[in-house]
C-alpha cells in the first residue's frame, strides 16, 4: 500500500478520531516511541532496533536529547545500590585531582557482600 492512500485511509481518521492536533505525520509516532522507550530505561541499542536504524550512532544523533540525563540515573542507581547514606551532595568526599590524589585517600572494600567501605588508615 503506497504512503498515500495508508494516510487517506487509516491515519488521517485514525488522528480526527484521536482528537490530534493536524497535520500530524507517522514520523511523529517514531518520535515518540523513542521518547517513551527512552524514558522508560530502553538502551540505545533496543531503541536503534525497534525504529530499523542501521547501527546505534544513527540513533544517537537523532534521540541523543533523550538520553542525556543516562548517567545521572546511572549515578542514583549505584548509590541505591551501594546505599550510599549522604544527605546532600556536599556531604559526599570527592577527590579534586582524581582517585587518591593527596588527603582524598581511595575507600576500600570492607565486606563485599555488604558493600561497606572504609578509608584506608594512615
Amino acid at each position: 500500500m503506497r504512503y498515500s492512500r495508508f494516510r487517506q485511509r487509516f491515519w488521517d481518521r485514525a488522528v480526527e478520531a484521536a482528537e490530534l492536533k493536524s497535520p500530524l505525520g507517522v514520523h511523529a509516532l517514531r518520535h515518540t516511541f523513542a521518547s517513551l522507550a527512552a524514558k522508560a530505561g530502553a538502551s540505545v541499542k533496543m531503541v536503534q532496533t525497534q525504529l530499523g536504524h542501521s547501527d546505534p550512532a544513527l540513533t544517537l544523533r537523532l534521540y541523543q536529547h533523550l538520553f542525556e540525563d543516562d548517567l545521572d540515573a546511572r549515578a542514583t542507581r549505584l548509590d541505591f545500590n551501594f546505599r550510599v547514606e549522604a544527605t546532600n551532595a556536599s556531604d559526599l568526599s570527592r577527590p579534586v585531582d582524581g582517585l587518591g590524589s593527596e588527603g582524598n585517600a581511595p575507600l576500600t572494600i570492607v565486606n563485599a557482600a555488604t558493600s561497606t567501605f572504609e578509608a584506608p588508615s594512615a
